[in-house]
């Protein structure tokens, strides 16, 4: 990527999220969403329990998980699941879920696929990409939305509260008040291997 492109990247990143000054909720599952002024997102910490989180995790489970302690699938979508989400040293992170599928003929464009069938691959699918900030003191992790595929995302801060221990990260999803709330999303990733 271009320096430009770069630049022009993190312009509308910011753009997205300063000044919206509003609430806004993805799904009442995944737990609340601030906007907070832009300039709150940083690189993440070097030390600690944020250089714990560098790197790329695989997802083992993401489920939705209910006051009396049910589990059952996350926000609707069927298990299993595939997935990887990505802390990068300089602040940014990306996560992306989905479905398993199989393979379509590589000589096919997703734009030949007939519209029922493109909507199937989109409505299991779960992608967003933006900057992200570690509050150690509470276990927390904000995910500051830049972009995503589902645009009513775009400029939300998503809030989880994460637990690492050696190679497995479990990100339980958090209101917009930082508090776990009665039914919640917890997801299990596991380090990537070089």
């Amino acid at each position: 990527m271009s320096a430009l492109a770069a630049a022009a990247l993190t312009d509308t990143g910011r753009n997205l999220i300063e000044g919206t000054g509003k609430m806004m909720d993805r799904r009442q599952v995944l737990g609340g969403a601030a906007a907070l002024p832009a300039a709150a997102v940083g690189p993440a910490h070097a030390d600690g329990a944020a250089s714990a989180l560098l790197g790329a995790w695989s997802l083992v489970e993401a489920v939705t998980i209910h006051p009396d302690g049910r589990a059952n699938d996350w926000d609707g979508h069927e298990i299993p699941h595939v997935g990887l989400i990505a802390y990068l040293p300089t602040g940014w992170m990306t996560v992306q879920m989905a479905a398993p599928r199989a393979a379509r003929d590589h000589d096919t464009e997703f734009t030949d696929l007939p519209p029922a069938e493109r909507l199937t691959y989109l409505d299991t699918y779960l992608g967003y990409f933006g900057r992200y900030e570690v509050i150690e003191a509470d276990r927390e992790v904000r995910h500051h939305v830049v972009s995503s595929l589902d645009p009513t995302e775009i400029g939300t801060i998503f809030r989880r509260r994460f637990e690492i221990e050696g190679d497995r990260l479990v990100l339980k999803s958090l209101n917009s008040k930082g508090a776990l709330p009665d039914t919640y999303v917890r997801g299990i990733w596991t380090r990537t291997k070089a």
